[in-house]
């Protein structure tokens, strides 16, 4: 929206930018910290975290299906646990794990691919983030939030506490 010379007593030039007035701020993460970025896919109903800032503004140009829901914790840049992204091509499906017996029983017995490490655990004074499954979701059965209302909520929705995935920084 833009006016000019909304009175003739005094000029006027607005400009609002709408489409962004709304949208997620993305504070920078503190030193030797990186975000980690979570987005929902509406056509699969999985949610994405990611520490690649070019993933997070690249998906939703992609698909409008994407969509950026913002920062959902911060993950030191590098620790001793790993965090774990495979992927089920056949779902479209991502799981995260630090578990490195999980990733080889998904990828060597059931067709997951491995994506690599996806970010590092914080040690375990920080935030503990929650694992949940819903066996009632063919896709996007698996959940991470750190938010412990959130997942009271869904266990009382149906879905199970896998336990604590790993820790960050809310």
């Amino acid at each position: 929206m833009y006016f000019t010379n909304f009175s003739r007593r005094s000029p006027l030039d607005v400009s609002i930018d709408y489409a962004n007035i709304f949208a997620p701020v993305n504070p920078p993460a503190p030193s030797g910290y990186t975000n980690i970025y979570r987005l929902y896919n509406n056509r699969n109903l999985e949610h994405l975290y990611t520490k690649d800032a070019n993933e997070k503004d690249r998906l939703p140009q992609l698909s409008k299906d994407w969509k950026y829901e913002g920062v959902a914790w911060k993950a030191p840049k590098s620790s001793s646990v790993p965090v774990y992204r495979v992927y089920d091509p056949r779902s479209g499906e991502h799981l995260y794990t630090k578990d490195a017996y999980e990733v080889s029983v998904l990828t060597s017995k059931h067709g997951w691919r491995r994506e690599g490490v996806a970010f590092y655990s914080d040690s375990s004074s920080a935030t503990p983030a929650y694992r949940l499954y819903n066996p009632a979701a063919g896709v996007g059965a698996h959940f991470i939030t750190m938010d412990s209302y959130e997942k009271s909520v869904l266990v009382t929705r149906g879905w199970k506490y896998e336990g604590i995935a790993w820790y960050g920084q809310k």
